[in-house]
């Protein structure tokens, strides 16, 4: 084996045992952090995991969220968005960007108003769960 060789392996080998320690770290520190903090980590994990397995930083985002679903969830209760915004005290606008697929609700992240809970709950109540929560 060469010296360039040789020297190439012991690098990998050292960027291994980095990787390692960041993954020990994450998996040590993970269970104390706030909600908050764990969507981000996850988030950041599945970048890291489609660039790995694609080479490809732009490769979209698995998302579990539906929001035809979401809608005919709600359609199916026979609720205007307004109506159901005002029984979860959230904002007509937020379920709409829901529904559209502007913004996908997050488990992990609390808003002010809770609305990203608080509509995740009631659909779950209803029988649609893309996050198993």
């Amino acid at each position: 084996m060469t010296d360039i060789a040789s020297a190439k392996q012991q690098l990998e080998q050292a960027q291994l045992g980095v990787i390692g320690a960041y993954l020990d770290r994450i998996s040590q520190s993970y269970k104390s952090l706030p909600d908050t903090k764990k969507g981000q980590v996850v988030e950041g994990l599945e970048r890291m995991v489609a660039i790995i397995e694609d080479d490809s930083p732009t490769k979209p985002k698995i998302n579990p969220f539906d929001n035809s679903e979401a809608k005919i969830v709600r359609v199916r209760s026979k609720l205007t968005q307004l109506q159901l915004a005002k029984r979860l005290g959230i904002s007509q606008s937020g379920i709409s960007r829901f529904e559209a697929g502007l913004v996908m609700p997050d488990p992990y992240r609390q808003s002010k108003q809770g609305s990203n809970i608080k509509y995740l709950e009631f659909l779950k109540q209803h029988g649609y769960n893309p996050f198993g929560i």
